[in-house]
This record gives structure tokens, sequence and C-alpha cells, in this order.
């Protein structure tokens, strides 16, 4: 989840070093990332095996 902002910003920062951009536009992080980074860091999500759980379909996030 991290990453494709972190990507984004070194693109940007390449791009305007070498003038293809005239300036930086925002990044946007969604703000369940934080979130999210974790959960893949977890072993076992409501006593079940992480990768199983996730695999399982079920809603993490309502709305999401």
């Amino acid at each position: 989840m991290l990453f494709p902002q972190i990507l984004d910003r070194d693109l940007q920062d390449m791009a305007h070093s070498c003038e293809a951009i005239t300036e930086k536009r925002e990044i946007f992080s969604p703000e369940e990332a934080p979130k999210l980074h974790m959960l893949m860091r977890a072993m076992e999500i409501n006593g079940q095996d992480a990768e199983e759980f996730l695999e399982s379909g079920k809603v993490i996030f309502a709305g999401v």
C-alpha cells in the first residue's frame, strides 16, 4: 500500500529534476494505509492464519 506513494514521489522527483514537469503534485495516501500495512505483516487475524483469512475474501474495511 505504501509502495505506490513512494514510487510516485521518486518518479516525480526525477521528472522535476529533468524538467519534464514544472511542479510536483500532492501525493494521496489513503487513511487506511497504515492499517493495511499492519495487516500485511500479521501472522494471524481473528485466530486464523492471516493468509487464509485474507484469501477468504472477508470484508476488512467497510466502504473501501
